[in-house]
């Protein structure tokens, strides 16, 4: 380990992350020069001392942040690549947004690692990457956790497209998607999605009843209400008060 990056490990080790981001901008084309080499050798034991790197992340600015973020985003230790992820979503930072995709595409990418990317393209530049966002979610080829994690990512979209997609999704045959797709629409809380979401209330599992439910409870808009006031009157009483409770908790 060099002396720049020993300074900036001991300055994170003892929570100092000021100090640890002025090592780095005081020195900024040594600090690329090192982190370069150290993201390039992959030696053992190196793994920390990237995660320290890492957390100066939202202490630097945009164009060192993005540097850092790019090495660790294709580093072979997945852990320091789903790192890397993470600190471009809490940054918000969109220059990697083309090079995410490409890795979002591949299917044999890791569940953790795409789940971040879906969520910083939709995060960053949603208009942009929502038509891709929905063909995913669509995919049934894809797994079951990611096509639901495109949907509740679809929830930074909310377009006309997207509300679209949501409520047709509420007719799939996964009980899971179906669920997902109430929830999204829910969050969204659009007009738009009310007849979908009526329609959800007669679904056979609960759990999607359940989020039609809360989504037609918080909208400010009387056709909701009044569809859900006369879902509950046509309900079991037994079910009649599990909806009661819903719609007033």
């Amino acid at each position: 380990m060099t002396r720049l990056l020993e300074d900036i490990a001991d300055a994170v080790e003892r929570g100092d992350m000021r100090v640890a981001a002025q090592c780095i901008t005081g020195s900024e084309d040594e600090f690329l020069a090192e982190v370069g080499r150290l993201f390039d050798k992959g030696e053992k034991g190196s793994q920390r001392l990237k995660e320290r790197i890492l957390s100066v992340v939202d202490r630097l600015d945009d164009r060192l942040a993005v540097d850092v973020i790019r090495l660790a985003i294709w580093d072979d230790d997945r852990l320091i690549r789903v790192r890397g992820l993470q600190a471009a979503y809490r940054r918000r930072l969109d220059a990697l947004n083309m090079e995410l995709a490409e890795l979002l595409s591949d299917k044999n990418s890791d569940f953790e690692i795409r789940k971040w990317i879906l969520h910083i393209l939709t995060s960053t530049e949603p208009k942009y990457f929502g038509r891709m966002i929905r063909k995913l979610a669509r995919d049934h080829s894809e797994t079951i956790e990611l096509r639901r994690e495109a949907i509740f990512a679809l929830t930074n979209v909310a377009d006309d497209e997207s509300i679209g997609m949501l409520c047709a999704m509420m007719g799939d045959p996964i009980v899971e998607i179906r669920q997902a797709a109430a929830w999204a629409l829910s969050r969204i809380s659009s007009p738009q999605s009310i007849p979908c979401l009526l329609a959800a209330l007669e679904d056979a599992h609960s759990d999607v009843r359940d989020w039609a439910i809360r989504g037609l409870r918080d909208m400010d808009d009387t056709r909701a209400l009044q569809g859900l006031a006369e879902a509950i009157r046509r309900a079991e009483p037994e079910e009649q008060v599990r909806l009661i409770r819903l719609v007033a908790e």
